[in-house]
C-alpha cells in the first residue's frame, strides 16, 4: 500500500471511531483498530482525536493453548475430527512427550496428548491402530477429541505443527 493510501486508510479509521464513539466525548476509551502496518490504532480521547500507535506485541494473544497432565485431564471428549499428514516426531517436536504414552486399558489409543485451548479440553489421539510401533513409524492421521466446535483448535495446532516443519528443496 503507498504511503499516500496509508494516510487515507489512517484518516478513514480516525473518522469511523469518531463517530462511533460520539457519546463517549469527555471519557477516556480505547478504541483498537489495525493500521495498514500491523500496529493497532487507539483513541485516547475522542474529543480530542489523539490517536497512539500501539505495538502489536503489547496485544495479548487470543489464543491460549496449555498442554495437560494426566491429574489435570477430566475425561469426557469424544471424536470432533482429525489431524492429517502428521507423525508421531513430528507430534513429540511440536508438543513433547504424550500425555499418556501407555497403551489403554482397552488397547484402543496408544499415545495421546490433552490441551486446554481456551478453556476448553481437546485431545489428540491415535485411534485403533493396536500397535505402538504402527502409531510410532506410521501414521499420518490422528484424532481430535473434545467437547465442543474443534476448527479453531485445529488451525492452531496445525500453525504450530507448519512453524515447527523444514522444508527441504
Amino acid at each position: 500500500m503507498s504511503y499516500l493510501g496509508k494516510i487515507i486508510f489512517v484518516c478513514g479509521c480516525v473518522i469511523l471511531l469518531l463517530v462511533q464513539c460520539e457519546d463517549t466525548k469527555n471519557k477516556e476509551v480505547a478504541a483498537p483498530i489495525n493500521s495498514p502496518n500491523g500496529q493497532i490504532i487507539s483513541i485516547d480521547n475522542p474529543s480530542q482525536t489523539k490517536v497512539s500507535l500501539i505495538p502489536n506485541d503489547s496485544i495479548p494473544p487470543t489464543k491460549k493453548l496449555e498442554k495437560l497432565t494426566q491429574d489435570d485431564y477430566p475425561g469426557g471428549t469424544s471424536l470432533k475430527g482429525y489431524l492429517h499428514n502428521t507423525t508421531y516426531s513430528e507430534l513429540i517436536e511440536a508438543f513433547g512427550e504424550p500425555t499418556f504414552n501407555k497403551e489403554s486399558g482397552d488397547g484402543k489409543i496408544q499415545f495421546e496428548w490433552v490441551f486446554k485451548f481456551n478453556e476448553e479440553i481437546f485431545t489428540l489421539y491415535d485411534w485403533k491402530t493396536y500397535d505402538v510401533n504402527y502409531t510410532i513409524n506410521e501414521l499420518t492421521t490422528w484424532n481430535i477429541g473434545g467437547k465442543t466446535y474443534y476448527g479453531d483448535f485445529s488451525d492452531h495446532i496445525e500453525q504450530i505443527l507448519n512453524d515447527k516443519k523444514v522444508f527441504v528443496k
